[in-house]
């Protein structure tokens, strides 16, 4: 069972903790920035904010983790969501919670790109099935986190700022379990010794752009990071806005948010080692080009089914499908790209991933922004906003698909030359 395995148990594990994590920050940010008085305007930019400082980091950090390996990242990137719900806590200004995002946003940029170059490197051709049961990890993150919240916030044993202590306590001490439990799994023959540690670092910020150019040239890359920066828009304006659709479009109370999260994820929560199947099964275009219209149809209907069932099994099916497009593209750009080349193909995914997010987050909250200030409701306007990302996401699909209709994408042989992106000497 391949869940019995040390290296697929620590990375699940360390799913949990980074889930719970990302859960309640996402949900709680524009509520909690709401709370201290934020204008939508500045909501939408503090969004935004974790994105932009990944696109500065992602590549360089994806490339380091040749030389440190991929544990010694994720666990730097798990301390740095612990250390951002400390901000959270004191925050009693918007600029707090902006300086909290950062934090947050850098320790997206440590934890993603070693976390799937990780998966990558223990997948043996299981690719989808293995990120699948990382993620079913998520998923226990998820349902049991948010039902607690939920609980301590309805029954008043916690506030607001008491959901962000607790956080902290929660997240050092999965910093704690993952540095017992977590193997390395970098091979030796593909590990990056340069002279100096500290300086390939520097030189890898330096070259990040070229880096970032030269893999998405690539032919076998292109179509899976345009299919990527789509998925990215739309994902993030679902999680970003979900909670204040909650609170604002469904009047619901903003303790909901996190019993509704739950439930949705508790749904198909026995599914999601299958999702990461359908792509080892039936390749990559087919399981995003389905998502990706499947979830324009959803977003729009969020606008006309509010009743408490129905904003949950809408919630359920469009992360589902979310999901599954992100299985398939990672599993698509580990495919795709030699094992030497893997932290850096992975760091250029999470830089589109920060592109796609960053679009969604200023785009849709400056448009946000211009309707409430033409004197509708927070709440109308935001249901114009969720039509319009529907809107953008169905076009962009028609048009890369249009486009990339002859690109195939095949698994390539790690004896591949590589495509070098520093000057270094390899281990081998």
């Amino acid at each position: 069972m391949l869940l019995l395995r040390r290296d697929v148990f620590g990375a699940t594990i360390a799913s949990i903790f980074a889930t719970y994590a990302q859960i309640i920050f996402i949900a709680y940010l524009g509520i909690h920035l709401t709370i201290l008085g934020a204008s939508v305007l500045i909501i939408g930019l503090v969004f935004g904010l974790r994105n932009i400082i990944q696109i500065l980091f992602r590549i360089p950090i994806g490339e380091f983790s040749q030389v440190t390996g991929r544990k010694p990242l994720i666990l730097t990137g798990m301390m740095f969501y612990a250390i951002s719900f400390v901000y959270m806590y004191i925050a009693t200004s918007w600029s707090t919670v902006a300086f909290a995002t950062l934090l947050f946003g850098v320790g997206m940029s440590f934890y993603y790109p070693s976390l799937f170059a990780y998966i990558a490197d223990i997948a043996d051709g299981d690719y989808g099935k293995i990120n699948g049961i990382v993620f079913q990890g998520s998923d226990i993150s998820t349902i049991v986190g948010a039902f607690i919240i939920n609980l301590l916030l309805n029954r008043g044993i916690l506030s607001l700022a008491g959901v962000f202590s607790l956080s902290f306590v929660v997240g050092l001490f999965g910093v704690i379990i993952i540095a017992l439990l977590l193997p390395e799994t970098l091979k030796s023959e593909f590990k990056v010794i340069p002279a100096s540690k500290l300086s390939y670092l520097v030189n890898s910020f330096r070259g990040s752009l070229q880096s970032f150019k030269r893999m998405s040239k690539m032919p076998r890359l292109r179509v899976i990071y345009a299919l990527q920066l789509i998925i990215a828009f739309g994902e993030f304006f679902l999680v970003s806005f979900f909670g204040l659709y909650i609170v604002l479009a469904a009047g619901y109370p903003f303790a909901e948010v996190a019993r509704i999260i739950a439930i949705g994820t508790l749904i198909l929560f026995v599914f999601k080692p299958y999702l990461g199947s359908i792509s080892d099964r039936f390749g990559f275009k087919i399981p995003v080009a389905f998502s990706l219209l499947a979830s324009t149809v959803l977003l729009v209907a969020l606008s006309y089914f509010t009743t408490m069932i129905q904003i949950i099994i809408i919630y359920a099916v469009l992360r589902s499908i979310t999901m599954m497009s992100y299985l398939a593209i990672n599993g698509a750009t580990a495919y795709n790209s030699s094992e030497r080349q893997r932290g850096v193909a992975m760091g250029t995914l999470g830089v589109y991933v920060s592109l796609g997010r960053t679009i969604s987050s200023i785009s849709l909250g400056l448009t946000w922004y211009y309707l409430e200030r033409t004197g509708r409701e927070l709440g109308d306007s935001l249901l114009l906003v969720f039509r319009l990302a529907a809107t953008i996401i169905l076009i962009a699909t028609g048009l890369v698909l249009l486009f990339s209709r002859n690109q195939s994408l095949a698994k390539i042989d790690n004896s591949e030359p590589v495509i070098p992106t520093l000057d270094f000497v390899s281990a081998k």
